[in-house]
């Protein structure tokens, strides 16, 4: 699986493997990969808490948004806003 800056990936959380991350992907680290929330505001988990997240806790992308069914999408690219977040 190919993971590049922008896309949208499902990961489990380090310290709680049971609980799924829904995450946009910012950059890659040396300890693994940096991934953003859509919503900060909403007090979600992301990468500013818990850190990059190891290459082998990403499971998949998302490829679809089916609810609400008035909102359902095919994700077919990416958003670039992630990436102005890198500390460069």
């Amino acid at each position: 699986m190919t993971i590049k800056p922008g896309q949208l990936v499902i990961a489990r959380h380090p310290d709680r493997p049971d609980m799924l991350l829904v995450k946009r992907v910012a950059w890659r680290e040396s300890a693994g990969w940096w991934l953003t929330s859509d919503n900060p505001g909403a007090g979600g988990v992301d990468s500013f808490r818990i850190g990059a997240i190891p290459p082998h806790l990403i499971g998949g992308r998302v490829l679809l948004r089916y609810w609400p069914p008035a909102r359902s999408t095919v994700i077919t690219k990416s958003r670039s806003s992630a990436r102005n977040h890198h500390p460069s």
